[in-house]
């Protein structure tokens, strides 16, 4: 047997932690402090670089033990390679939350759900199923979006594994296509940098279930390796067994066994007030890093236990609102040992987190007049006005800041979505600045207090008394006369600072218009960038009619601040290229740079920006102060802003155009300075073969110093092929294709507006096909199928399988890696779906082909590198079956009911395909040949099910037909009396009332003297709502003799009406105890011996 490691932990039972307050840098931290990042993926092999799942003939098996019993227990044995035991997550928690939930994006699901669950090492892993098509999510951890960072994606669709990022808000999503809705493991590895996910069929997974008649388990298909095998099962420790090393042949580890987790920790919890009642308080069990290894509640009189608990030392927080909490530290645990801690006495209070708390929102333009004041330990307060347009009331958008900036610490934000319309009271939830703000429906214009507790996490909004309004209108004039005018912004602020209302003067004639201006006296501050504010103090607004300021003339700024000393000219006539030199300074705010610019035809528009700092938005870059439709010639006006809509310039000719960008007063030009007559170079490509139909051949455009400076391809129909739009200079050409000898036209001069031909270059057919790549690999769905294998020249092969049929993605990667080399993608992105066979292209963008498979089974696929072809041929194709059948209601509904047809793999709860019944018929197609389980189901009916149902290989199998029972709704008697020949309550004469147990079920037990009965019988009917009759009487069902009930036992029967002879008869044990049971809608009854 393999030398092992073997190492026990217990059961991570993870539960939310009191505090989520993880940032970014500590999450990076805990990524490199646990990992190399040249280190294998946790189930990669290191010859792979791209985290496909390498499998092998190897295999990892033994016998597993439970408390010394084997069998009984359903476990599941992980087997997991590159494992770092070392590595300690930060998170108590990790959710898949996205598409894959019921409903979408449910976040309700991580209170009620434990999510992944924790395999040590930073491992995660959780299997659920997943539906076919595309799919997006994130891992959310700790139960909480943002705080700390979550694991999000590229917002491209990646490999079924691949990269994770830490992330926040809106961040992208992790983006995947599933080929087949099925049950699937997934894995999220913290122990490497970036963490990393892995998607993978149960069938090819590390993972085993464990034999629960006798405990053997087998993990198969493993490849060569080192690996940490991990035993999970409810009750227990989980059971590790470290440094198994699998070569090509299975390893047996024996005989293991897992000891179940024995032992508490508990307590109570009280408080220094002695409230009444109670508080109910969370406590907290956390490891020695400050992961959450359980939580629970006290009970009523205050105590807690923990249970299922590893060995190791751990703290126990102890929280309530309005106290302040409680910790016992250093508490040494070994499983077994049962702890009774002293008690933890809560002291009323709380201690703020913050030295700054701020109300931000639309009102006073997310800008913060003084802070709010801490009007108790937790409590903030802070009284501001709100004005509202002309509607009320109005929904605004706010938040609580916190740290007096954004993104410092945790804010208070909403618990839901920005969609809902939240009441002037209710909870607020933290968040970092990505978290959505609370839509607070104000019901009038008014002064309001706003408070916060950040103890409770609840906030309070108060009407404190509406105001009237009014308005102030002017007219804003610039020193200079600029054109087109500047935006200035125009602010009404009270004396204490607080912003009460702002709006823009019109670009168009320096107008503004306030409306909705609470009475009163303020000042009126006018700004521009790279003008002088000006400031109109004690502007009094009544409501009786609009304050009217007249002109304010803004003088130009003496010394302007620009945004940025680093300005660079960016946009699609240089592909955006943020490589190009920056902007000359001629003033402190003057910038100036001379672009050639490309156009074609007569004129045409590029998008571009100004952009700053060497970076994206921050600085803020210059874009677009109107709209990116609106089409701007020879300038135009510019705004500062982080993402900003970019400037579309109108360009009339080809030439050198000197760009001019001023930051004081946010206007740029664009002047044509030089007309470029540009050269082409044309030719045309042939092959010495003569090949029918002509074939593309590939061109490179070199200038003297050898760089590619543009490509093109040969026409299809007649090899011609031109480079437009060159400067003048020396340039070479070269033509390749694959299978052919490269040719070229050396030293090419092109002078100012010249057309130069070149004539025709002729590619000489390869005696042996060269092919471009050694490794070319057939990716479906992002997941490779291994390397294909050279069957011949250029020519590439590999058999996969199909479990059913289907579109599926295709791509052939090359290189061994994504991108690494071009790869063979389709020739038109995103183009319609493929058959069996067509054409290839040379793709860097990870790019797809969509292929119909028509059939489940084998099939080979080709390359064929020097046509740029593929061809798919079936091998052994396995044709789908079906199955059909009726369904019918046994109340024979004048209109059927919507019935569904769920089709099943036998004994699973894997869904194959569902169908609606149509007429009382049904049929459901494409399913593999083997055994399915049919489920009907119609609400107001019994669901039936079909089992075992087999279905064969191109062939529809007929199910019995299915009658639905409609539910029927039971109204019981008022009572149910037992009438018998024996003495029940000796001197009354009268029988005894059963017992309603619920619906139409009665029961009651009897001492009955059954040793004084002729013939040892009971004699006995059942009578509803005291009336003898038939037809409130229930007797013997004819022919039906008498029954013998054995000491001890019970007997069953149905009932029928009672015809005054056919009393129910059972021979009986002997004097005793008896229960009585009759459900009167079923119409059975039981009696049993109680001895």
């Amino acid at each position: 047997m393999t030398e092992t490691t073997v190492l026990a932990v217990a059961r991570n039972r993870r539960a939310l932690s009191a505090t989520f307050l993880t940032a970014l840098l500590a999450l990076i931290a805990t990524l490199v402090g646990c990992s190399d990042a040249e280190k294998d993926l946790f189930l990669s092999p290191p010859s792979n670089d791209d985290g496909v799942i390498e499998t092998g003939d190897g295999s990892i098996q033994g016998v597993l033990t439970f408390d010394g019993v084997a069998g009984g227990t359903d476990a599941t044995v992980y087997a997991l390679r590159a494992y770092d035991g070392s590595c300690a997550t930060e998170f108590s928690y990790i959710h898949l939350t996205g598409t894959i939930t019921d409903p979408e994006w449910n976040t309700e699901l991580w209170a009620t759900t434990p999510g992944m669950r924790s395999l040590g090492g930073c491992v995660w892993a959780e299997k659920l199923p997943l539906p076919a098509g595309r799919i997006e999510w994130k891992f959310v951890t700790n139960r909480s979006y943002d705080n700390p960072m979550d694991y999000v994606g590229s917002g491209q669709v990646q490999d079924l594994s691949g990269p994770t990022t830490p992330g926040a808000g809106g961040s992208a999503n992790l983006i995947v296509e599933i080929p087949t809705a099925q049950d699937y493991y997934v894995f999220l590895s913290e122990s490497s940098t970036p963490a990393q996910y892995f998607i993978l069929d149960p069938a090819t997974a590390p993972v085993a279930s464990v034999n629960t008649s006798d405990g053997s388990f087998e993990v198969a298909n493993l490849g060569p390796g080192v690996y940490e095998l991990v035993v999970v099962a409810e009750g227990y420790l989980d059971y590790h067994v470290s440094d198994v090393t699998v070569a090509e042949d299975a390893v047996d580890l024996g005989t293991q066994n897992v000891s179940s987790a024995d032992g508490e920790i508990r307590g109570t919890i009280a408080f220094a007030d002695s409230p009444d009642p109670r508080p109910t308080a969370t406590v907290t069990l956390l490891t020695s890093n400050g992961v959450t290894a359980d939580e629970v509640t006290t009970d009523a009189s205050g105590g807690y236990v923990f249970t299922g608990i590893a060995d190791g030392t751990y703290d126990v927080m102890a929280e309530a609102p309005g106290y302040l909490p409680g910790t016992v530290e250093d508490v040494e645990f070994t499983n077994g040992d049962f702890i009774t801690l002293d008690p933890i006495t809560l002291q009323p209070g709380c201690e703020s987190e913050h030295e700054i708390v701020e109300v931000l929102g639309e009102f006073n333009n997310w800008t913060p007049v003084g802070q709010m004041s801490q009007v108790e330990s937790c409590v903030w307060e802070d009284t501001l006005t709100v004005v509202l347009s002309a509607s009320a009331p109005q929904k605004l958008f706010m938040k609580f800041r916190t740290g007096g900036a954004w993104g410092v610490s945790p804010d208070f934000a909403n618990c839901l979505a920005e969609t809902d319309t939240l009441d002037l009271v209710g909870d607020v939830c933290m968040g970092d600045g990505n978290a959505p703000a609370l839509g607070i429906s104000f019901p009038a214009t008014g002064d309001y207090r706003f408070r916060v507790n950040e103890s409770l996490l609840t906030y309070e909004i108060t009407l404190l008394g509406e105001v009237e309004v009014g308005g102030i209108s002017g007219m804003v004039s610039f020193e200079g006369d600029p054109s087109p005018l500047p935006t200035a912004t125009i602010e009404v602020v009270k004396p204490n600072g607080e912003v009460v209302r702002t709006g823009s003067s019109s670009t168009a004639d320096g107008t503004f218009d306030l409306e909705s201006v609470p009475v009163g006296i303020y000042d009126v501050v006018v700004s521009a960038f790279g003008f002088v504010d000006q400031t109109i103090e004690d502007v009094v607004v009544s409501a009786e009619e609009p304050t009217l300021l007249g002109t304010i003339q803004l003088a130009v700024s003496e010394e302007c601040e620009p945004i940025s000393d680093i300005v660079q000219i960016v946009g699609d006539f240089n592909s955006w290229d943020t490589s190009t030199s920056p902007m000359t300074q001629l003033e402190t705010c003057l910038f100036a740079d001379t672009v050639q610019v490309l156009v074609d035809g007569a004129g045409q528009t590029h998008f571009m920006k100004f952009r700053t700092g060497n970076t994206w938005d921050n600085p803020p870059d210059f874009g677009t102060c109107t709209s990116e439709a609106d089409t701007l010639f020879g300038g135009g006006c510019v705004n500062p802003g982080a993402g900003g809509p970019a400037l579309r310039v109108w360009f009339p000719q080809t030439g050198d155009y000197e760009f001019v960008l001023n930051q004081e007063n946010r206007t740029f030009t664009v002047t044509l300075v030089t007309v470029v007559d540009l050269g082409s170079i044309t030719g045309s490509v042939s092959f010495s073969d003569d090949p029918d139909p002509i074939l593309q051949a590939d061109l490179e455009l070199q200038n003297a110093q050898g760089t590619v400076v543009a490509t093109t391809k040969s026409s299809a129909t007649d090899g011609s092929f031109v480079f437009s739009n060159l400067n003048a200079g020396t340039y070479s050409v070269v033509a390749s294709r694959i299978g052919y000898d490269d040719a070229s036209a050396e030293d090419v001069v092109v002078g100012e507006g010249d057309d130069v031909s070149i004539g025709t270059l002729t590619l000489q057919l390869q005696d042996v096909c060269q092919p471009l790549h050694e490794i070319v690999e057939v990716m479906r769905n992002g997941v490779s199928e291994g390397l294909m294998t050279q069957v011949e020249p250029c020519v590439f092969a590999d058999t996969i399988t199909v479990a059913a049929p289907g579109i599926f993605r295709i791509r052939f990667r090359t290189g061994g890696a994504t991108d690494s080399t071009p790869d063979y993608g389709p020739c038109v992105d995103g183009g319609p779906t493929m058959g069996l066979e067509g054409d290839v292209c040379p793709v860097t963008n990870q790019s797809e082909i969509s292929i119909q498979f028509p059939n489940a089974g084998e099939y080979e696929v080709k390359l064929d590198e020097f046509n740029q072809r593929y061809i798919i041929t079936p091998l052994d194709v396995v044709l789908p079956g079906s199955l059909e059948g009726t369904v019918a209601w046994d109340d024979s509904p004048t209109t059927p009911p919507a019935t569904t047809v769920k089709v099943f793999l036998a004994n699973t709860n894997r869904l194959e395909g569902q169908a609606s019944v149509v007429a009382g018929a049904y049929a459901v197609s494409d399913l593999e040949p083997g055994l399915y389980d049919v489920e009907v189901s119609a609400p107001g009916y019994v669901t039936q099910k079909k089992e075992d149902i087999e279905v064969l290989e191109d062939a529809a199998t007929t199910v019995e037909q299915v009658t639905l029972a409609a539910i029927v709704e039971c109204t019981p008697s008022e009572n149910v009396e037992i009438v018998g020949n024996w003495d029940l309550f000796p001197g009354e004469g009268q029988a005894p009332h059963m017992t309603n147990l619920g619906g139409c079920v009665w029961g009651d037990t009897l001492q009955i003297a059954a040793s004084g009965l002729a013939d040892s019988k009971l004699r006995f009917t059942f009578r509803l709502n005291e009336l003898n009759g038939p037809d409130t009487q229930r007797g013997r069902c004819l022919p039906e003799g008498a029954l013998t009930l054995e000491e001890g036992g019970s007997v069953s029967s149905t009932v029928c009406r009672f015809l005054f002879t056919n009393q129910i008869e059972i021979i009986v044990p002997g004097d005793g105890s008896y229960e009585f049971t009759f459900d009167e809608q079923e119409e059975t009854y039981t009696v049993r011996h109680l001895q």
